[in-house]
């Protein structure tokens, strides 16, 4: 068996960083997947982002009735899709 690799862990302020790097890329992940535009990645918009996860929300609860529908209208000129 090979030998497991030891975990680096920061110490004090830089552990913040480091959590802090991690939740930025997670953001980013979720930023790009969500916005792709041909490539071109636009600003964050934290208050977009969560209007458009509550609507996700709402949509997956409704799903197949016809109270989907204005939401997912609202969520398509939300995100600029057709």
């Amino acid at each position: 068996m090979k030998p497991k690799k030891k975990k680096v862990v920061a110490k004090g302020a830089d552990r913040a960083d480091v959590r802090g790097d991690r939740k930025a890329a997670r953001i980013n992940k979720r930023q790009k997947r969500k916005y792709d535009d041909g490539g071109k990645l636009p600003s964050y918009d934290p208050r977009k982002a969560a209007m458009m996860r509550g609507l996700e929300a709402q949509i997956k609860k409704v799903k197949g009735t016809p109270a989907a529908k204005p939401l997912v209208e609202k969520y398509r000129k939300l995100t600029g899709t057709k």
